[in-house]
C-alpha cells in the first residue's frame, strides 16, 4: 500500500495537488498544469491497480479543509475501473468534520463515503486506563500519580476527550 498523507488542511489546491504528487513519488514539476497531473495520477494509479498495488490519499484535520478542496478530493474518488475504485481516500478530521460534510455543497461528497467511524469519549474508567498507558508509554515508573479522585474529576473536566485528557494531566 502506497499512502499519500496530507496532514495540513491549509492549502490551496495547487498546494493540495502539489502535496499529493510530492507524497506519491510521481516527478512531476511544482508547476504542472492540473490536467498533466490528473493525467499522469490516472495512469500511475491504474498501473498500480493493474499489479494488485493499493494506494490511498489520507486526508488528516479534514475538518479544515477547504470546500474547494474537498471538492477536488471528491472528484478523485472519480479515479476507477468498471468494478473498482483506483484510489482509496480516508478523511480524518474532528467531529466538525460530520457539521462540514453536512454542507448542501458537499452533499455528492458525502454520499460517496462508504464507512464512517468515530471515537466515542472515554467512560471514568477508560480514562483511568488511558493515564496509565500514556504513563507507562512515557516511561513513568509509578502508574498511580493520580488518584481515584483525581482520574474522576479529569474525566468529567475532560468529558472523555484523549487530547482533552492530555491537556488535563
Amino acid at each position: 500500500v502506497l499512502v499519500a498523507y496530507v496532514f495540513n488542511p491549509r492549502l490551496t489546491v495547487p498546494e493540495f495537488y502539489e502535496q499529493l504528487t510530492t507524497s506519491l513519488r510521481l516527478g512531476l514539476s511544482p508547476k504542472a498544469s492540473k490536467p498533466e497531473i490528473l493525467n499522469t495520477l490516472a495512469a500511475y494509479l491504474s498501473h498500480r491497480h493493474m499489479k494488485g498495488l493499493r494506494t490511498v490519499l489520507i486526508a488528516d484535520e479534514a475538518h479544515g479543509l477547504s470546500p474547494i478542496v474537498l471538492e477536488e478530493i471528491r472528484l478523485l474518488a472519480n479515479l476507477e475501473t468498471n468494478t473498482e475504485k483506483l484510489f482509496q481516500i480516508v478523511l480524518c478530521g474532528q467531529p466538525e468534520l460530520r457539521e462540514t460534510l453536512n454542507q448542501p455543497n458537499l452533499r455528492q461528497l458525502k454520499q460517496r463515503i462508504s464507512l464512517r467511524c468515530s471515537i466515542k469519549p472515554l467512560t471514568t474508567d477508560e480514562v483511568t486506563k488511558y493515564i496509565r498507558f500514556r504513563l507507562r508509554t512515557a516511561g513513568a515508573e509509578r502508574m498511580d500519580i493520580f488518584d481515584a479522585a483525581a482520574t474522576d474529576l479529569i474525566a468529567r473536566i475532560s468529558l472523555g476527550i484523549p487530547r482533552v485528557v492530555n491537556n488535563v494531566c
